[in-house]
C-alpha cells in the first residue's frame, strides 16, 4: 500500500480532504463530506461508497473544478451513492482492471455530470438506473446497461477519447455499450435494460437530429468473452421538411435495447439474426419518409440455417410481445437495405421508427397458414403451415405479418369460424373455403381476398365496407386492400330479435350468390346496389334492400325463401318467378308500388305472405297479366297513405287469388275506417282456392268489392264477417258459402252485359240476403237458396231454368226480372215474405209458396206494385198451403195452381185467367181472404167472344170500402138500391168481382157463364138459410138478379156455395137471403107438393117443402 498524504480541516462537521492514497474502498458515512477540490486527483484502488438515506442523515461526496482546473476521482471498483453525489464541474473515472458496478440504493436512478471510462479489463455493469447530464465518455471498456436504463439528458453527449470526440468509426467492441443475454430475453422492451436518448424538440425541430449509440452484445450469460459489435445509428429529418410532430407537453425521447437472441416471435427459427434492436419513441409523431435507421451486426448473429443474401429488413412493430405485434418487410419508404458485405442493414425515409428491427429471411416475418379443416380461427388444429388438409400447426394466426388461406382439401370445404379481432398480413378465402365472422369482430392487416367460389359468412352488425368512403373504417373486414370477387358467395346471418345489420358498401357491384339467414326478428339492411350472378337466398330473418336496387345480373337467376322477410320498394328483376312457399315479401316505401303476379315481368309464382305497408303518397298496382297468388296473409296492417283523398289500389285486369289453408281477405289498412273508402282495396277477379276457410276482413260499413269475378274454387267461403259486392261473376266451384247474416251484392254495371251466379259441382248455393243491382244483367242457371232478403236495386235479373228458394222478402226497386223456366220459392219460417215490385210488373214462371215448418201457412204480400202493374205466373203456382196477398195489385196466372196439404192455399186480391173466344171450359180462380180459402168456379156456355184477360177479385164484406160492397156504419150495405133484392141482415160477408181488366180485350160474344161461388160457414151473417139465399151481381148501377123464366138463374145451394146459371153481366157478386121466399113452378102437382116447387126457376130443381103462406108463388 503506498503512503497517501492527507490534508484534512474539520469546520462545523465539513470534512476536507485533499488527498487521499492507498485505501481499498473509500467510505463516506452519514453527515460526513468529501470534497474534491479545484485540480484534486484522487485515486481509489477499490470502490467508493457514500452512505445515507436519500433524505436527512447522507454522506457526501463532492467534485469541484473549473473547465480549467477540474478535480477528478479515478476508481478500480464499484460506485455506490445511498447519500449524495454533487457534481461541480469535476470528472469521475472508472478505471483498470476490475469488475465494477454502479449502483443507488436509495434513489430511482443516480445523476452523473460527466463520467469516463477507461478500462484496462473488467466489465462496468449497471444496477440501477444512470442520467448523464453532461457527457460519456467511453475511451476502453464496456458498460452494460443490464437490466438498467442508461439516460442521456438533453444536451449530454457520448464520446470516444478525451479530445471530445464522437465520430461513430471510434467507436468499437473495445468502446462500446452493450447488452447480455439472460435478462433481456422473453422481458418485454419496456421492462429490458435499455440506452434512453431525451430530445429537445427546439433543436431536433430546426435540422435533422442524429443518434448514435455504440451497442454491442453477447450470447452468454452475462458475460464479456465474446463481443458481437451492433451500433445503432437513428436519424430524424428535420421537423418542416419531414412534417414531424413533437409533443412538447411530453417528455420526448427515444430509447435503444439490443436483445440477443433470435426473436421470439419468428415464424421460421434459423433464417434471421439472433439478436434484434427494439425502438421505443415517446412524445414524437412520425409521418412517411420520417427517418432512417441504421443497425451493425456480426457474422456471429447469422445462424447457421439463415441464407444472409437473401435478408431483409424486418420489423416486428409494436413492440414485442404487443398482441397486436405483427412484422413488416422492408417498412422504408425509399430504401431497405442489408448490406451483408458491410455487416449492416438500414431502413431509409421511413415512417416506422418504434418497435423490433431485425434482418433476416422473408419467411422468417411472414407465417403462411393453410386451413385443414374446420374449426376456430384461433385453434392450432384449424391450421397447417404446410397446404390445406397438412399437420396442425404449432399455433393459430395472430400477427399482421401471418398469410393467411381458407379454401378446401380433397372436395372437403373448410369453414373458419372467427369469435375474436384478427390482425393478419394476408387473409386469403379461396374457392370452396368459407370464413364465418361471428359477431362484431374485425379482421385488421394489409389485405384480405375474397376469390372465386369463396364463401363469406358475416354476423358483424356493420357488415363489411369498402376501402375508402365513410364506411371504411367499420365492419369486419378493415384491411389496407379488400378484395372482394364479384363470382364469391356473401352470407348475412345471425342478430338477435329487433336488433339491426347493415351490409355496409363492401359488397361488390356483382355477387355470385346473397344468403340472408337471420335470426328470427333480426334485419340486415342493404346498403348499396348489387346485382346478382346465380342466386338470392333468405333463410330465415329478415332482409330490407332499404330503397337499393338488387337484381339478377341477367335473365335467369334465382330467388328462394326458406323463411323470413324480404323487405323492398320494387321486386327484384331478372330472376325466374319464384313460388314461395314460406317466408315473406314486404313492399315498404313512400311511393308507388308495382306487386309482381304469374306473367309479369319481374314475376312470382306464388306468394306465402304478402305485406304492403309504408306511408305512402302513390299508389298500389296489382300487375293486370296473370295472378297474383297468395297462400298465406296479405297483410295491410301497417299501410297508410298521405295524402288520403285519392283511389290508392289499381287493379284493374288483376287476379289476386288466395290458395291456402285458412286466410283472412282483407280490403282496408287496419289504421282507416268506413269513411275512407276511396282508400279500400277493391279486388278485380278474387280467386279462393287451396283449403280450409277463407275469411273477409270485417270493416263496419264497408263491403269487400270485386270489381270482376269472384271464384270459390273448393274451400269454405265465410261471408259471415263482411257484405260482398261483385261486379263480374259469381263462381262457386264445389266450395262452401256461409251466409251469416251478411250480404252478397251482384253489381252488373255495365248495361246489356250479363253477369252470372254459378253453382258448380255441389257448391253450397246459399246466400243470406241477395242484391242484384247495375245497368247490367245478373243471371243465374242454377239453384240457390236466399236465407233472408232478396232485392233488386235499379237493376235487371234473370233466371234460367233453375230454382231460387228465398226465405226472407222480395224486393223489387225499379228493377226487372226475366224467369224464364226457372222456379222461385218463398219458403222458410218467416210469418210474411213481401213481395214488393215498384216499377213494373213481374213475371215469374213457377211460384211455389211453402207453409212453414210447424204446419202453419206462410203468406207473400205483394207491395209497392205501381197502378196496373202486377204478378204475371208464366207455368203454374204450388200453394203448399200458403197465401199469396195480391190486394192493391194483381195475380196474372197462365198454368195451373196446385194446393198442398190440409190448408192448400189461395190467392187473396185479384186473380186473372187468359179466356180465349169460343172457349167453354171451366175455370176455377182459387181465391180467399185471410185464412179463408172462397174460390170461385166460371163454366162458360156458348160460343164467340174476343180473348183476353179475365179477372175475380175475392174479399170481405166489411166497414172498408174496397171492392166495391161494404157495410155502413150501420150495418147496412153499400151501395144501397131500393130494390136491393134480399135481406142485409140475412146474408154472405163476402164478395166477389168479376171484371175484365183495362188492357184486356175479352168479350164473352154470344156465350153466357155459370158461376159458383164458395164461401166458408164464418161468412154466414146472424145465422142466415142458405136454402133461402140468393145471388146478386151489382154492376156498378144496377143488380142483376135471378129470373123467373129465363137466365140467369140460381143453381144449387149449400152452406158453403151457390150457384148462379147463366150470366151474361160482370160485376160484383153478392149473397143473401131474399126478402120473402120465392117459388116458381116446376110442374105440374100439388100446391102442398114440394115436387111442385121450385126455388131457383120455372122448371128448377125441386124445392125442399112446399111456399110457406109468406112466401112470394109464381106459376107460370
Amino acid at each position: 500500500m503506498r503512503k497517501i498524504l492527507l490534508y484534512i480541516i474539520v469546520l462545523s462537521g465539513l470534512i476536507l480532504a485533499n488527498a487521499l492514497y492507498g485505501q481499498e474502498l473509500l467510505n463516506v458515512k452519514p453527515g460526513a463530506v468529501m470534497k474534491l477540490d479545484d485540480g484534486a486527483l484522487v485515486y481509489i484502488n477499490g470502490g467508493v461508497k457514500v452512505d445515507g438515506n436519500g433524505s436527512t442523515n447522507n454522506g457526501e461526496l463532492i467534485f469541484a473544478g473549473s473547465a480549467a482546473n477540474q478535480s477528478e476521482l479515478k476508481i478500480d471498483g464499484n460506485l455506490t451513492i445511498d447519500g449524495v453525489l454533487s457534481n461541480e464541474g469535476g470528472r469521475l473515472w472508472l478505471i483498470g482492471s476490475l469488475d465494477a458496478a454502479i449502483l443507488t440504493n436509495t434513489y430511482p436512478y443516480l445523476i452523473i455530470d460527466s463520467l469516463f471510462i477507461n478500462k484496462t479489463s473488467g466489465l462496468i455493469t449497471l444496477n440501477s438506473d444512470l442520467l448523464i447530464n453532461n457527457a460519456l465518455v467511453l475511451i476502453n471498456g464496456q458498460l452494460n446497461v443490464n437490466y438498467s436504463d442508461l439516460i442521456f439528458e438533453i444536451g449530454s453527449t457520448l464520446f470516444a477519447n478525451t479530445s471530445f470526440q464522437s465520430a461513430r468509426n471510434l467507436f468499437s467492441d473495445d468502446n462500446c455499450i452493450f447488452f447480455t443475454k439472460g435478462r433481456n430475453y422473453a422481458i418485454p422492451a419496456n421492462d429490458a435494460g435499455k440506452v434512453v436518448f431525451n430530445i429537445d424538440p427546439l433543436t431536433a425541430s430546426a435540422a435533422d437530429y442524429s443518434i448514435f449509440l455504440p451497442g454491442a452484445s453477447t450470447d452468454e450469460l452475462f458475460s464479456t468473452s465474446v463481443i458481437d459489435y451492433a451500433p445503432t445509428w437513428i436519424k430524424l429529418y428535420d421537423a418542416i421538411d419531414a412534417n414531424i410532430n413533437y409533443d412538447i407537453t411530453d417528455s420526448i425521447y427515444i430509447s435503444i435495447n439490443i436483445t440477443p437472441e433470435e426473436h421470439p416471435a419468428v415464424e421460421v427459427e434459423n433464417k434471421s439474426l439472433v439478436k434484434y434492436w427494439s425502438v421505443i419513441s415517446n412524445g414524437i409523431t412520425l409521418n412517411t419518409e420520417s427517418v432512417d435507421l441504421e443497425f451493425g451486426y456480426n457474422q456471429n448473429d447469422i445462424p447457421s440455417g439463415a441464407i444472409e443474401t437473401n435478408f431483409e429488413v424486418l420489423l416486428f412493430t409494436p413492440l414485442y410481445d404487443d398482441p397486436n405485434g405483427y412484422w413488416l418487410i422492408n417498412p422504408g419508404d425509399y430504401n431497405d437495405v442489408v448490406e451483408f458485405n458491410q455487416d449492416k442493414f438500414y431502413a431509409n425515409s421511413s415512417e416506422f421508427l418504434d418497435g423490433n428491427w431485425v434482418a433476416g429471411e422473408q419467411s422468417a416475418a411472414k407465417a403462411t397458414y393453410f386451413s385443414r379443416q374446420d374449426g376456430d380461427f384461433d385453434d392450432p388444429n384449424t391450421w397447417s403451415y404446410d397446404s390445406y388438409g397438412g399437420a396442425p400447426a404449432s399455433r393459430a394466426p395472430n400477427k399482421r405479418s401471418d398469410r393467411v388461406f381458407i379454401g378446401q382439401f380433397a372436395g372437403d370445404f373448410h369453414e373458419v369460424t372467427l369469435k375474436t379481432d384478427e390482425i393478419v398480413n394476408i387473409l386469403t378465402v379461396e374457392s370452396g373455403g368459407l370464413l364465418l365472422v361471428d359477431g362484431d369482430y374485425s379482421v385488421t392487416g394489409d389485405t384480405f381476398n375474397l376469390k372465386t367460389g369463396a364463401t363469406f359468412k358475416v354476423a358483424h352488425s356493420a357488415g363489411f365496407a369498402a376501402v375508402g368512403g365513410a364506411l371504411s373504417a367499420t365492419g369486419c373486414i378493415q384491411t389496407d386492400v379488400r378484395l372482394y370477387s364479384s363470382s364469391a358467395s356473401y352470407y348475412f346471418y345471425g342478430g338477435t330479435s329487433g336488433s339491426f345489420q347493415f351490409t355496409g358498401d363492401g359488397l361488390p357491384n356483382f355477387v355470385d350468390s346473397l344468403f340472408i339467414d337471420k335470426n328470427i326478428g333480426a334485419t340486415t339492411v342493404l346498403e348499396k346496389d348489387i346485382l346478382i350472378n346465380k342466386a338470392l337466398v333468405i333463410e330465415e330473418g329478415t332482409f330490407d334492400i332499404s330503397g337499393q336496387i338488387l337484381n339478377g345480373s341477367s335473365v335467369g337467376k334465382t330467388l328462394t325463401m326458406n323463411g323470413g322477410e324480404f323487405i323492398v320498394n320494387v321486386f327484384p328483376n331478372n330472376f325466374d318467378a319464384p313460388t314461395f312457399t314460406v317466408g315473406t315479401i314486404h313492399f315498404e316505401s313512400s311511393g308507388d308500388a308495382i306487386i309482381p303476379s304469374v306473367a309479369s315481368t319481374p314475376g312470382v309464382l306464388q306468394y306465402y305472405n304478402l305485406k304492403i305497408s309504408g306511408e305512402r303518397n302513390g299508389e298500389i298496382t296489382f300487375q293486370s297479366s296473370g295472378e297474383t297468388k297468395i297462400s298465406n296473409e296479405l297483410d295491410l296492417s301497417e299501410l297508410t297513405f298521405n295524402p288520403v283523398q285519392a283511389l290508392r289500389f289499381n287493379t284493374n285486369g288483376s287476379t289476386i287469388t288466395f290458395n291456402g289453408g285458412n286466410q283472412t281477405i282483407p280490403h282496408l289498412s287496419s289504421t282507416y275506417d268506413a269513411t275512407y273508402s276511396d282508400l279500400q282495396l277493391a279486388y278485380n277477379i278474387l280467386k279462393l282456392e287451396g283449403s280450409g276457410t277463407k275469411s273477409i276482413q270485417t270493416v263496419a260499413g264497408l263491403k269487400l268489392i270485386v270489381k270482376d269475378d269472384l271464384l270459390i274454387n273448393g274451400i269454405t267461403l265465410d261471408g259471415a264477417t263482411s257484405n260482398i259486392k261483385v261486379q263480374g261473376d259469381w263462381i262457386n266451384d264445389a266450395g262452401t258459402f256461409v251466409t251469416g247474416t251478411n250480404s252478397l251484392e251482384m253489381n252488373s254495371p255495365i248495361a246489356t252485359l250479363y253477369n252470372d251466379i254459378n253453382i258448380l259441382n255441389g257448391a253450397s248455393n246459399e246466400f243470406y240476403d241477395l242484391m242484384i243491382s247495375g245497368d247490367g244483367i245478373v243471371r243465374t242457371d242454377d239453384n240457390i237458396l236466399i236465407n233472408n232478403d232478396i232485392a233488386l236495386d235499379s237493376s235487371n235479373f234473370e233466371l234460367v231454368a233453375n230454382t231460387i228458394s228465398i226465405y226472407g222478402d222480395w224486393l223489387g226497386d225499379y228493377s226487372t226480372f226475366e224467369a224464364a223456366t226457372s222456379t222461385v220459392i218463398f219458403t222458410g219460417d218467416a210469418t210474411e215474405h213481401t213481395l214488393s215490385h215498384n216499377y213494373n210488373d213481374i213475371s215469374f214462371y213457377n211460384l211455389q209458396i211453402d207453409r212453414h215448418s210447424d204446419n202453419t201457412k206462410g203468406y207473400v204480400y205483394a207491395e209497392d206494385f205501381e197502378a196496373n202493374r202486377g204478378i204475371y205466373i208464366e207455368n203454374n203456382i204450388n200453394l203448399d198451403g200458403s197465401v199469396i196477398k195480391t190486394l192493391g195489385t194483381f195475380l196474372q196466372l197462365d198454368g195451373t195452381i196446385t194446393r198442398n196439404g190440409t190448408y192448400g192455399g189461395h190467392i187473396w186480391g185479384a186473380m186473372r185467367k187468359e179466356v180465349a173466344a169460343n172457349d167453354v171450359s171451366n175455370f176455377q180462380f182459387e181465391l180467399g181472404s185471410a185464412d179463408n180459402y172462397t174460390p170461385i168456379e166460371f163454366d162458360f156456355n156458348g160460343t164467340g167472344g174476343i180473348t183476353g184477360l179475365f179477372q175475380v177479385e175475392s174479399d170481405t164484406i166489411d166497414n172498408t170500402p174496397t171492392i166495391p160492397i161494404y157495410l155502413d156504419g150501420t150495418g147496412e150495405i153499400q151501395p144501397e138500391n131500393t130494390n136491393f133484392p134480399f135481406d142485409e141482415l140475412q146474408s154472405v160477408l163476402r164478395q166477389w168481382k168479376i171484371s175484365v181488366p183495362i188492357s184486356s180485350s175479352f168479350t164473352l160474344g154470344a156465350r153466357n157463364f155459370d158461376v159458383t161461388a164458395t164461401f166458408v160457414p164464418a161468412d154466414h151473417r146472424n145465422s142466415a138459410d142458405f136454402n133461402l139465399y140468393s145471388p146478386q151481381i151489382y154492376t156498378g148501377d144496377t143488380w142483376v138478379i135471378p129470373h123467373r123464366v129465363n137466365e140467369p138463374y140460381v143453381g144449387t145451394r149449400t152452406n158453403e156455395s151457390i150457384e148462379f146459371i147463366g150470366l151474361d153481366s160482370l160485376g160484383t157478386l153478392v149473397i143473401g137471403e131474399i126478402d120473402f121466399p120465392t117459388y116458381y113452378s116446376r110442374a105440374d102437382g100439388s100446391w102442398k107438393s114440394a115436387a111442385t116447387w121450385s126455388t131457383q126457376k120455372y122448371g128448377g130443381i125441386q124445392a125442399l117443402e112446399y111456399p110457406p103462406t109468406f112466401a112470394r108463388v109464381y106459376i107460370g
